[in-house]
């Protein structure tokens, strides 16, 4: 975040103070909470992290609170303090601002429901115990290990249509050998589909070169909504297992994606008053696309296809990484192929730690969690891997459900996962790290008796209450 967000953006609210933000009761993901206080305001960094941002409110109010934590006597270089300086120099590869620092502190509250939720009753009753049910009923339905990879491989495809609900669905055995219908995605997951699409064009866009690797192809629905904006299909490497997808969904996206963009050369003017000459009609959005479209001059009229490659992903991700290819941006909807697998997948440490192997270094990992925030499991992980919690982030999705998505699904709620690769790492850049942690806090100090010097008597007076928090 650019710490000149925070300046002339609104007025000061003297009475102001993080403490309004109470943990989280009973079930509900804690970006959910921060959306519901501190409304629509958002703010994206580097990192390609979007929430909510309570400052906002007070364009000062990092600059007093670091000042007024001087003045109470507090400790001001604490161990909490220090480890989110740390961590954000590995994920940012540069030295954080005192505003970045403080926010980042306050971010760290949704870590904490991660944590208190595996004892919160209503957590239990809300997401431990319906996923346990579905896990074992989804278990009933898969084939036996030996016959899964080729059965997912040639098991029959087809895309149906039923009340507006739209679903790609594959037969396979199940272990007693019977024929069972799995879905494999449907357009009631549009939200969660466009909100991976938006981190992900985030951190892609600009990049000429850079590329994505997806996870099977599902209903095409990331695809697509990838090239909105604006991230070519030829930039987007599928590892599909199921020969029938590629067929059906591959050959169909390939076939849209000629036909759907509209690229138009020329300025933006030329471009608007040729359309108004013809007697176009170009709402807001059109224009806005086709303002996108024709700023990246990566996108010629030819697309290019989509470079699907024939496997299991983790089999096609580990022959890239073995050909030396990386990936600005990774996401996995792994679908499992045996009983073993369900709900495990995407959050082993196998999967991850591959995936963040193929990643280069600021690259984003999006995951489907099956859980309405990052779960405790996968959080382990994760760190495990040497994910510090300041590369971890994740919005909420909200599926339509349908009698025929319940079947596989718990609930409306779903996370979207952003994890981002850092930018250093501890074992390699250590002096450099242990350099920039003694800069930051030589120069807080100078900003602080500055701030503190012109705003002595403003400081002297204001209630420390209203920064407790920050201690």
């Amino acid at each position: 975040m650019n710490e000149s967000r925070l300046n002339g953006l609104s007025e000061t609210d003297k009475n102001f103070s993080w403490e309004s933000s109470n943990p989280t009761e009973g079930h509900i993901p804690q970006m959910l909470e921060w959306e519901k206080q501190y409304g629509g305001t958002h703010v994206t960094d580097e990192r390609g992290f979007e929430i909510s941002d309570p400052s906002l409110r007070d364009p000062e109010f990092f600059e007093k609170q670091i000042a007024q934590i001087n003045l109470n006597g507090l400790e001001n270089h604490g161990d909490d303090q220090r480890t989110v300086v740390k961590e954000l120099i590995l994920s940012l590869g540069r030295l954080p601002s005192p505003a970045e620092v403080q926010l980042e502190l306050f971010r760290q509250r949704m870590f904490d429901q991660i944590k208190d939720d595996e004892q919160n009753p209503f957590y239990i009753k809300e997401e431990v115990e319906p996923q346990r049910q579905v896990i074992e009923k989804r278990k009933e339905d898969f084939p036996a290990p030996e016959h899964a990879l080729e059965a997912f491989r040639d098991g029959k495809v087809r895309i149906e249509e039923s009340d507006g609900v739209q679903r790609l669905i594959i037969e396979v055995p199940n272990q007693k050998g019977e024929m069972v219908e799995h879905p494999v995605m449907t357009n009631e997951e549009i939200e969660w589909v466009r909100k991976s699409a938006d981190a992900i064009a985030r951190v892609m866009k600009g990049k000429n070169d850079s590329k994505i690797f997806i996870a099977g192809l599902g209903l095409g629905l990331l695809n697509a909504e990838l090239v909105k904006r604006g991230i070519d299909p030829q930039r987007q490497v599928i590892a599909e297992l199921n020969t029938n997808v590629i067929e059906k969904v591959g050959s169909k996206l390939k076939q849209e994606f000629g036909s759907d963009l509209d690229i138009r050369s020329g300025t933006s003017l030329e471009v608007f008053q040729k359309a108004i000459d013809n007697g176009e009609e170009l709402d807001l959005v059109s224009m806005v696309n086709s303002t996108e479209q024709m700023m990246q001059r990566e996108c010629p009229p030819e697309k290019g296809d989509l470079d699907i490659r024939q496997g299991d992903f983790k089999a096609v991700l580990q022959e890239a990484i073995d050909k030396g290819e990386q990936f600005e941006a990774i996401s996995i909807d792994a679908f499992p192929n045996t009983a073993e697998e369900v709900n495990r997948d995407a959050s082993s440490k196998e999967v991850l730690e591959l995936a963040l192997k193929a990643l280069k270094p600021g690259g984003m990992l999006t995951f489907y969690p099956d859980s309405r925030y990052i779960p405790k499991r996968i959080w382990e992980v994760l760190h495990q891997a040497g994910i510090p919690d300041t590369s971890m982030n994740y919005t909420v999705a909200k599926f339509k459900t349908s009698d025929f998505t319940q079947g596989y699904h718990y609930g409306e709620l779903m996370a979207v996962v952003h994890i981002q690769k850092p930018l250093l790492t501890e074992n390699s850049n250590q002096e450099k790290i242990d350099g920039m942690l003694d800069q930051y806090y030589e120069e807080l100090d100078d900003r602080v008796r500055e701030y503190v010097e012109k705003h002595q008597d403003q400081l002297t007076n204001s209630k420390s209450e209203d920064f407790q928090t920050a201690a």
